[in-house]
């Protein structure tokens, strides 16, 4: 996990033992770890909008409260989670520096072609526990017009831990004599997953700018949704 500055821990009794809590410095972040008998630091700052600045027990056996500069959270299991009366979500994007391309444009043996995505993506997992960060988070493939209600297998795919602009390059011999999609897949940490696909006429395009979204189906798959639903 990133470093993260803590300030000074407080220990607090819950229901079953003595617990060390330590709040991050100006992140929404806290962590506890029991000292009876003792454990390892756990996160524990699920639906907590905003930084603390003190941290102190409540009236009830596993009641704790946080102030922040602004108001205060309760939590009744023991800062497993905090209230948060009225939440504000809003939509969140990374912002990144284009891929550094490290190929060679000018073999005659690669297509080599400039991606760029459009979209709220939002890839930054630095705030995630260790479990959740499984990079690569983008899949690219090219593929038929037709794929994959055709039966047809990529003609190519490949993967990047996250990027937004970037260049690729494909051997010339896998690729087909008609025009084909660029599919791609991204993993999002705030709508699951976002899809994309955009034409490309292969070893001839040299830039295309794949538009990602939810549920954004490739256009057999879309043709054979829309078939479906005009038969209910």
């Amino acid at each position: 996990l990133p470093a993260v500055a803590i300030l000074p821990p407080v220990d607090l009794p819950l229901q079953d033992g003595l617990y060390r809590f330590a709040l991050a410095d100006k992140k929404p972040l806290v962590y506890r770890r029991s000292l009876n008998p003792l454990s390892n630091w756990t996160p524990i700052n699920w639906l907590l909008p905003e930084a603390g600045v003190l941290l102190e027990k409540g009236a009830g056996a596993n009641e704790l409260r946080l102030v922040s500069e602004t108001t205060s959270y309760t939590s009744h299991d023991g800062g497993l989670r905090w209230n948060d009366p009225d939440p504000l979500f809003v939509d969140v994007e990374s912002t990144m520096e284009p891929l550094p391309f490290t190929g060679d444009a000018s073999d005659p043996s690669q297509w080599t072609l400039e991606v760029e995505f459009t979209g709220k993506v939002f890839f930054d997992d630095q705030w995630l526990g260790t479990y959740y960060r499984r990079p690569p988070y983008v899949a690219l493939y090219l593929v038929s017009q037709d794929y994959p209600c055709d039966h047809s297998k990529p003609y190519w795919q490949s993967n990047l831990d996250r990027a937004l602009q970037f260049t690729v390059q494909i051997p010339k011999n896998v690729l087909p004599r008609k025009n084909a999609l660029l599919y791609c897949e991204v993993r999002d940490f705030h709508r699951n997953t976002l899809t994309g696909f955009a034409a490309v006429k292969p070893g001839k395009s040299k830039k295309v700018t794949v538009s990602l979204a939810p549920d954004h189906r490739l256009p057999a798959l879309q043709a054979l949704f829309d078939q479906q639903q005009s038969r209910r």
